[in-house]
């Protein structure tokens, strides 16, 4: 049965928002280096074949039932053009897509809605690509690419939201829709950018205006709403702090001098929940739900992030202690010297973690007496 463009649209707004387990969800480099010929049973694709931001490989040798893992397509996780095996992760095939790996995902949430997209639409005939029972050239001409445009823009300002860059709420920790100009340069411009004030609403007439300076200020907040659909105080708040702490890169790429993905995008400075900085070099990942997996111990209980599987644990308040996120971690432990820590992961590298949020390398495998 054919999905709708309302079920398709429910399902990319929800990627990854429950995990698909399976045996190296949590170690998928240790799944590459045991199948490190697992490429070659795949047909890769660029973005110019399938009009993805991303470049992908298919399976196109049965490697799910030979390798015994989930149907899945690689997508490319940066945006050069090297094609190194080690920068694929895995998404499951189906209806309902889901990441397999516990890996950082470094493209943007819009860009990784896409591939979803793609797959959601050409997922009968991945499957038979796979099976063997489609060829690649049959399956060129079965492929839908057109249809990846799906309500991708919103309403009337389709043309002009297209121009600008859309920074998301998952990439940015902001509580709304953002759109940067990207060295349009209209005209009486002054370094503004849109945001979306009305929740959920995609009609141009709802969107409001900030400025981009030290001190931002709000523009042209629609009226004749009630005050409960406006983003509230502490939204508008974390997004003026959010264009304040970005403001230097925000002036370049509206300037046409940087551009979004290549050069912002990874520099920028996330937002905490309470509208504190996170800063590149120690973001983990992107702003998410999580849920406890651990009893609580020494008052502080080890939780994981619903999109990534990354760990962290929070205090009595449910706050983060850390804003790194691990691959993996041990509980607490009060050792012999009465220093309480656990051990953590994070690129394969070990760490003591303490209970104020402090990292220290492990130097070896003796547990800290």
């Amino acid at each position: 049965m054919e999905l709708t463009k309302s079920e398709i649209k429910n399902i990319i707004e929800n990627v990854v928002k429950k995990e698909l387990l399976w045996e190296y969800y949590d170690n998928f480099t240790k799944y590459q280096e045991e199948n490190d010929e697992d490429m070659w049973e795949f047909h890769g694709l660029t973005k110019k074949n399938t009009g993805l931001p991303v470049n992908i490989f298919v399976d196109d040798g049965s490697s799910y039932k030979m390798r015994n893992h989930p149907l899945w397509v690689y997508f490319q996780n940066d945006y050069d053009d090297s094609w190194a095996y080690k920068e694929f992760l895995p998404i499951s095939v189906g209806n309902n897509p889901q990441l397999l790996t516990n890996k950082k995902v470094k493209i943007l949430f819009s860009d990784l809605q896409k591939v979803v997209k793609f797959i959601i639409i050409n997922k009968t005939i991945l499957k038979k690509l796979s099976d063997m029972k489609l060829s690649q050239k049959d399956f060129w001409w079965k492929m839908d690419i057109n249809r990846l445009n799906l309500e991708e823009s919103f309403n009337d300002s389709k043309k002009l939201l297209n121009e600008m860059a859309t920074i998301q709420p998952q990439d940015s920790g902001v509580p709304t829709i953002i759109w940067a100009d990207e060295g349009r340069k209209p005209k009486h411009y002054q370094g503004r950018m849109k945001f979306q004030a009305v929740k959920g609403s995609t009609n141009t007439n709802t969107f409001a205006t900030i400025t981009i300076s030290n001190n931002p200020q709000i523009l042209n907040l629609p009226r004749n709403y009630p005050k409960d659909a406006i983003i509230d105080g502490k939204g508008m708040e974390i997004l003026k702090n959010f264009v304040k702490y970005n403001e230097e890169g925000l002036l370049k790429l509206v300037n046409g001098e940087i551009k979004y993905k290549t050069e912002f995008f990874p520099n920028m400075i996330r937002m905490d929940k309470n509208g504190s900085p996170i800063y590149p070099n120690q973001q983990r990942d992107p702003i998410l739900d999580f849920k406890p997996v651990r009893k609580t111990q020494f008052g502080l209980t080890m939780v994981r992030a619903n999109t990534t599987g990354l760990y962290n644990f929070v205090n009595n308040k449910r706050e983060l202690i850390s804003q790194n996120w691990f691959n993996s971690a041990e509980d607490f432990k009060k050792y012999e010297n009465g220093v309480i820590s656990a051990i953590i992961e994070i690129d394969d590298k070990k760490y003591w973690l303490y209970p104020n949020g402090n990292i220290e390398e492990v130097k070896n495998n003796r547990n800290k007496k």
